[in-house]
């Protein structure tokens, strides 16, 4: 175009060959045609996180209304039915935490909503906590009282109070990683690093 800008009026469309703009035409305009998945009844004003729900055929939705955080759960439609989204969680958004986080209503599922997704975490030792480090960050001072309790594959997590027949639980202290092993270490080599 060597630095010529053209106008592009809509009803001369049909002169340009140019390609360079042409999505934002108005010839080039199509709908979108989509199914109705459920009904919103909250004011959210922008959604940012969809979360489908395939065992209760639903999906979640997280957004913002106003300077509010919204979670919704929006049941999908069924044929001559529909039913308007319950919404799990309001909270107002504060710069203070990142993610906002709410418990379920029968306090079984901790939700986590950021701006870009929405997370549902089960509310058991081996729900939050998938190494043992990850209880030991908490200092070993968590409600549920989780230990750390090796089975055979050696990676289970399981509650002091959910499972008493653990034979080796660790509770104040994480059990040790070996990082590196190698064959071809000798005993000389070995003297050079700890003298």
């Amino acid at each position: 175009m060597n630095g010529i800008e053209y106008v592009y009026e809509n009803c001369n469309l049909h002169q340009f060959i140019e390609n360079s703009y042409r999505y934002g035409w108005l010839e080039d305009f199509r709908p979108v045609k989509g199914s109705i998945l459920g009904r919103v009844a909250s004011d959210v004003e922008r959604v940012v996180s969809v979360l489908p729900d395939y065992k209760s055929n639903a999906i979640f939705l997280g957004g913002y209304s106003g300077t509010s955080m919204v979670l919704l759960r929006v049941p999908k439609r069924l044929k001559g039915f529909s039913t308007y989204s319950f919404v799990l969680w309001r909270k107002k958004s504060s710069p203070i935490s990142h993610f906002p986080i709410c418990l379920s209503e029968d306090g079984k599922t901790l939700f986590i909503l950021n701006s870009t997704k929405v997370t549902a975490n089960h509310i058991s030792c081996s729900g939050l906590y998938t190494t043992c480090e990850d209880i030991a960050e908490g200092g070993w001072q968590d409600p549920l009282s989780c230990i750390w309790c090796p089975d055979k594959k050696k990676h289970v997590v399981a509650s002091s109070y959910e499972k008493t027949d653990c034979r080796h639980p660790f509770t104040k202290t994480c059990p040790p990683v070996i990082d590196h092993v190698s064959s071809l270490i000798t005993i000389s080599y070995f003297n050079e690093i700890f003298p």
